[in-house]
């Protein structure tokens, strides 16, 4: 039996889900609106996604949205001076994201760097497909060379 070929989420439909689960945060709402919208569908169909992927898609994009930053240091193992590295931010702003939560756009960025982003068994983000053997971090010219290691 062969290995079994991944699927490739595009990111037009991956950022849409996203945004939908953000403004209401329910895997039956996120589920119902998929099936509401039949371009989703039919491109999702296209990739070639079954059902049962479907809703494991929609489960792990709802995971996403609720992440916290405790949580996210947690999986990813990174501290304070390394997520402010990684973000370009002060580590102030880390303080103020533990208070008010962190941005969607920074999840994903923090969670991709660490290839962390889980959205199923052989499921993958097409971005992530073009980043293989790339060098995913932010670069910032301004930064001096960090004092840990990756």
């Amino acid at each position: 039996m062969g290995r079994r070929k991944n699927r490739i989420i595009p990111d037009k439909i991956f950022y849409n889900l996203i945004n939908y689960a953000m403004q209401n945060g329910d895997l039956i709402d996120l589920s119902s609106y998929i099936y509401d919208k039949k371009w989703i569908q039919n491109e999702l169909k296209k990739a070639g996604f079954v059902d049962a992927e479907i809703y494991v898609l929609c489960q792990k994009i709802i995971n996403i949205v609720r992440i916290d930053l405790k949580e996210l240091k947690r999986l990813t193992g990174f501290t304070d001076k390394e997520l402010s590295y990684l973000t370009c931010t002060s580590i102030r702003n880390i303080d103020n994201w533990e208070k008010n939560g962190v941005p969607l756009s920074i999840k994903i960025l923090i969670l991709m760097y660490a290839d962390k982003l889980d959205l199923g068994p052989y499921i993958e983000r097409e971005c992530g497909k073009k980043m293989k053997g790339k060098n995913k971090g932010v670069y910032n010219k301004k930064k001096t060379k960090p004092d840990f290691e990756w």
